[in-house]
């Protein structure tokens, strides 16, 4: 403890806009986070890049101020979290040390579902949107308006460039949304495995 549940959304261009980047190379412009203390008391950090500047160095500071200097981070996937973490160290060497060293602190919660709980229920597949309903059924994905990664990409590519700054509200809204449901279900499916 302190359990950091951390899930990014990346963008891919197709034509790099981005140093360091190749076409289709990714990059984060949000995440989310959820803190549990050893006390079970869960508070939720968030970090959405709101316009079109190069989001990599003020979601990297703000990751390094959200999470501490002990703790597991948890991930669902965490070679994708990983990864990101790792890019980030290359493309913002002012942060490359600190970041390096979540590298060992990561926990997959995606392992248990691929090695040791299967249910039927799952319909073949150890997606966390396959695994909460069954598992949570209080929480679901189906009443927002973002409902994936490739969803939240051309969100927040709409986001940071429709003048409108109401529908830039609402985008951001259904972003932040997507993302902290991601993390607030690795909170309650670990919960339901600690109880089961």
């Amino acid at each position: 403890y302190p359990l950091y549940f951390l899930d990014f959304e990346t963008q891919a261009d197709p034509v790099p806009r981005l140093e360091y980047l190749g076409p289709y190379h990714q990059y984060p412009f949000q995440y989310s986070l959820h803190i549990q203390s050893s006390d079970g008391t869960v508070e939720h950090r968030e970090y959405l890049h709101p316009d079109t500047s190069d989001p990599r160095l003020p979601l990297a500071k703000s990751l390094l101020e959200d999470i501490g200097e002990v703790g597991t981070i948890i991930a669902y996937n965490a070679p994708f979290e990983k990864r990101v973490i790792s890019e980030l160290t290359r493309q913002v060497p002012k942060y490359a040390s600190r970041l390096r060293r979540f590298k060992d602190r990561f926990f997959d919660l995606l392992v248990i579902f691929r090695e040791f709980y299967i249910d039927p229920a799952f319909g073949g597949s150890n997606s966390i949107k396959k695994v909460l309903p069954v598992l949570v059924p209080a929480l679901s994905y189906a009443s927002l308006e973002v409902q994936s990664g490739d969803i939240a990409q051309v969100a927040w590519l709409e986001m940071i460039s429709t003048e409108s700054n109401e529908r830039r509200i609402g985008l951001a809204n259904s972003l932040k949304a997507y993302c902290k449901l991601d993390t607030l279900s690795m909170v309650r499916i670990l919960e339901y495995l600690l109880n089961e």
